[in-house]
């Protein structure tokens, strides 16, 4: 995957995922969704917001789907289900054939959408895949891998305040 030109390896800042919250957009946040993700329904349906914090207060709301976000609030609770979810699943597979997830990243906003990556070590090195945030977060968290955004993220999509992420 080709590196946008404004991040490098050392343009990135730790950040850890505060909370997840499960939101349902007014009817004007969801038409503005359904212009860039023309494939939702009419109706709003339920969202999760993801906050990921830096060190240095700085907040960065990300929008996931339901199913992202709830598996996400899961592992951060420490909740166990019966059966694996898909992202424990993956992790499983992953471990038995001796690769490790070293890092997720944040790389870029554009639109409003959020791009990610997701490194992955083993025997025969090192593996970068292009991924939504919501997945490199889960299998991060899942993992107790690093968890970064790149700092031009932080700067244009970072808050200092919780916004209201309710319309």
């Amino acid at each position: 995957m080709k590196q946008p030109h404004d991040v490098t390896q050392y343009g990135f800042v730790p950040v850890r995922v505060e909370q997840v919250q499960a939101q349902t957009p007014d009817a004007e946040r969801w038409r503005q969704l359904r212009e860039k993700q023309p494939i939702l329904p009419e109706q709003p349906q339920e969202v999760h917001v993801v906050l990921l914090v830096a060190d240095s207060g700085r907040r960065v709301p990300l929008w996931v789907g339901s199913f992202e976000g709830y598996a996400m609030k899961l592992q951060l609770d420490g909740v166990k289900t019966e059966r694996p979810l898909t992202y424990d699943l993956m992790l499983d597979a992953l471990e038995r054939y001796g690769v490790r997830i070293a890092k997720a990243e944040v790389l870029r906003v554009v639109d409003g959408t959020f791009f990610a990556r997701l490194t992955v070590e083993s025997d025969g090195g090192v593996e970068v895949f292009d991924c939504r945030p919501s997945d490199a977060l889960n299998l991060a968290l899942r993992a107790g891998a690093q968890i970064a955004i790149a700092q031009a993220v932080l700067d244009e999509a970072g808050v200092d305040q919780v916004p209201d992420t309710r319309s």
